[in-house]
């Protein structure tokens, strides 16, 4: 191949040569080096499309019959940053350039801080963690959060709500989801709407899978997602980009940024919304009503010297909702209006110090409220309008310490505490939770070859007793292109309010249901009115719940390719599951109503493999592939009449029932092109998934043949061209072949276009 490329390059030298050898015999040499003084062999550099060359093995090149005038040099390797200087040929003069290409990590390019709370190359981390660049962002033209994500193979959309995701089979509201490293809340029915962020202020997104509980507490079950925002880096900077679309759809923002001596900063702001989208025109209502929304973010840091620093941070984001769905009203299912509204400000203060070598410490103050309103409003006069009104609030102080000694030891600890509340009148007004904890964690490099991380997190709150979360991982560096990584631990998910304290009573549509803080006095009422008809389980069962854990285990390998062309990662997971938190009937009335309550009943198993691989095909072309294998269960447990010896005994019995929703088969392929000359980029993206469980619809608690979906994929595609150095114009297509299902993918419309611009400065 370096052969073949050197001859044809040489052909085209030669041909070009001869038609300008009489008008010029000025030319160009020079050297491609390493930050570290080495040659740097078969770099292309580029001046012109016909004028351009392929570095020797000491690094040296050279492009003869050069026209005097200045030149834009562009010099691009596999393993480098790619890098231009401009230049000034003069006639019959032979000009001479040294390069300087910085180091880059193809895997991701991205040290990673959410998998152990320190900064760390993705390559050493331990455990199986995930991340989409700035670039993957960019490229993609994705304008939220939810876009993004379900084109990572293993990510899929929670079966009920639209803008939730699972991750490695469990349900959304077991994924903690993070910004900077804070928690967002929000969630509604333990759904949290990830659509509420927009990609347009984001650096990179880390996804850490598996329990990670020992860092990060509660909700941290299935794992986490960090979205790690934008920082200043220059001494002044912006942008302002617009992007329209498909029904209407539209995204726009400003930002500006400076850095300058001890202060730091940025500001900006990014508007969006859509007209939404009907798949289905004979069902009433819309499958997304119209919306729009907008989001204001802002970021300030004071360096008082090398080693303190103090920053601060915030968010505002807000959205507007109106249109057609349908309601459960006494019994019948009727269209009505609904018009809403949902915001979200959050605030971060956080100072960061190293009092001494080799120990830095930081302070972080964090506070954040959410609030939703709707309205329900019913054309048929005999219904009055309803409204609903949810306020929920969260408060952070943590200090976390890493201390690094003996050049081999990394030992991070900390403390914190939380207070919480939500205000809504399906929890009978205000309710407050609060918790301390504190966690420790070190790491152990024993060699050059093994990592050993070991931690634990203990939490104390208000509404259940401490929980421990235990986590041990290590990596094994085999060969110098090949390393093995394994970790066991838990998380846990503590009772939500909703669990603790709904009171909900929809007698209309024939049920009431309760969380375990007030479903005990609800029955001792209905008792003493002779209410009670009948009771499915002993009603002591719904008094109390105890937080919800998972015990996992993931083992796997890192390959890669000596020229780092080819990478590969490959998991093995299991995640055992236990006391999950189920609303069941436990008892029914005399007016024929049920009444359902919360209780610690299933277990659930999710086992698989996850790999990826990510092959650099040329300096310019990379693909990437992705797979998941998903065997996901849920374990329940009734008590049946069995003969034992020949007597009737009552015995609890287990038995498994396929959780429904979700592929066994997931991949994904992404392919990404920039052509340096015309500085172009191309990006194919598709998703595929296998037929999945989707209901059972007879009720016989087994995966029949014909309660399956259809294997289905999307694929999406984006064209971006930078026409000078401020201006960017992107062009692309989501749902390329049109890929619609109105009964099982209710939340994906058709294909779509959009068009975008982006100016900086």
């Amino acid at each position: 191949m370096y052969l073949l490329k050197h001859f044809l390059l040489g052909s085209i030298f030669f041909a070009v040569s001869l038609s300008v050898k009489a008008q010029s015999t000025s030319s160009l040499s020079g050297q491609i080096l390493s930050a570290t003084g080495e040659s740097v062999a078969e770099a292309n550099i580029y001046l012109s499309a016909s004028k351009w060359a392929v570095s020797n093995s000491d690094g040296s090149f050279q492009i003869p019959s050069l026209p005097p005038g200045e030149y834009t040099i562009k010099v691009s390797r596999v393993g480098f940053k790619s890098a231009s200087k401009m230049i000034e040929i003069e006639e019959d003069k032979n000009a001479f350039i040294e390069i300087i290409l910085e180091e880059i990590i193809y895997e991701s390019g991205s040290a990673v801080v959410t998998a152990t709370r320190t900064v760390q190359d993705i390559e050493d981390v331990s455990i199986a963690v995930d991340v989409i660049s700035e670039d993957e962002i960019q490229y993609s033209g994705s304008t939220n959060l939810k876009d993004i994500l379900l084109e990572q193979a293993g990510i899929s959309l929670s079966p009920n709500e639209g803008n939730a995701i699972q991750v490695q089979g469990f349900e959304s509201d077991y994924t903690l989801i993070l910004i900077d490293g804070q928690p967002l809340v929000g969630r509604v029915r333990g759904a949290m709407d990830i659509s509420r962020i927009n990609t347009s202020n984001i650096q990179q997104i880390e996804i850490v899978k598996g329990p990670s509980s020992a860092l990060w507490g509660s909700d941290a079950l299935a794992g986490v997602i960090n979205i790690i925002t934008k920082k200043p880096n220059e001494a002044i900077s912006g942008n302002a980009f617009t992007q329209y679309g498909s029904r209407a759809s539209y995204n726009g923002g400003a930002t500006i940024s400076f850095n300058k001596n001890k202060l730091s900063g940025t500001a900006g702001f990014v508007i969006d919304g859509s007209d939404g989208f009907d798949l289905d025109k004979e069902e009433f209502g819309q499958n997304q009503n119209p919306y729009d929304n907008f989001t204001i973010n802002s970021s300030l840091k004071y360096e008082f010297s090398d080693l303190t620093s103090l920053s601060a941070s915030s968010r505002y984001y807000k959205n507007n909702f109106s249109g057609l769905t349908i309601a459960s009203v006494q019994g019948q299912q009727l269209g009505v209006g609904e018009e809403g509204w949902q915001d979200d400000l959050s605030f971060q203060l956080q100072l960061d110090s190293s009092p001494f070598s080799r120990f830095q410490t930081s302070v972080n103050l964090y506070s954040t409220l959410y609030e939703d309103y709707s309205e329900t409003v019913f054309e048929d006069s005999n219904f009055e309008n309803v409204t609903n009104n949810n306020q929920q609030g969260f408060n952070k102080i943590e200090v976390q310490n890493n201390y690094s000694w003996a050049n081999n030891h990394i030992s991070t600890f900390g403390t914190g505490f939380t207070k919480e509340f939500v205000d809504a009148e399906r929890y009978q007004g205000r309710r407050n939770q609060e918790g301390l904890f504190l966690f420790a964690q070190h790491q152990f490099l024993v060699g050059e070859k093994l990592n050993i991380v070991a931690g634990a997190r203990l939490d104390n709150h208000s509404s259940y007793t401490s929980y421990l979360s235990p986590k041990l991982s290590l990596r094994y560096e085999i060969f110098e292109n090949l390393a093995f990584k394994a970790s066991a631990g838990n998380g846990f998910k503590a009772p939500d309010f909703r669990t603790l304290y709904l009171d909900f009573d929809n007698a209309g549509s024939g049920y009431l249901i309760y969380g375990v803080k007030n479903i005990g006095a609800q029955l001792t009422s209905f008792e003493n009115q002779g209410l009670v008809r009948q009771y499915f389980i002993n009603p002591d069962l719904s008094t109390d719940l105890d937080p919800e854990y998972s015990t996992a285990y993931n083992a796997g390998f890192l390959i890669k390719t000596s020229d780092s062309r080819l990478t590969s990662n490959i998991n093995f997971f299991r995640n055992n599951a236990q006391n999950l938190i189920e609303a069941i009937e436990i008892a029914e009335l005399t007016n024929n109503n049920t009444i359902f309550g919360y209780v610690n009943i299933n277990k659930a198993q999710t086992q698989g493999i996850e790999s990826d691989l990510n092959y650099f095909v040329t300096n310019d072309l990379q693909i990437s592939l992705g797979y998941q294998y998903l065997d996901a269960i849920q374990i329940a447990q009734e008590s049946r009449t069995v003969i034992e010896n020949g007597q009737v005994v009552t015995k609890d019995v287990e038995y498994e029932i396929p959780l429904t929703k979700r592929p066994k088969h997931s991949g994904s392929i992404k392919l990404f092109y920039e052509e340096p000359f015309f500085d172009t980029q191309i990006s194919i993206r598709g998703v595929l998934k296998s037929k999945y469980f989707f209901n059972d619809s007879n009720a016989n608690r087994r995966a029949d043949s014909n309660e399956f979906t259809d294997p289905y994929s999307i694929w999406n595609f984006s064209l971006s061209k930078q026409f000078t150095t401020k201006i960017r114009a992107q062009a692309g297509v989501n749902n390329v072949f049109n890929y619609t299902n109105p009964e099982f993918l209710r939340f994906q419309p058709g294909i779509s276009f959009f068009t975008k611009i982006l100016f900086e400065f």
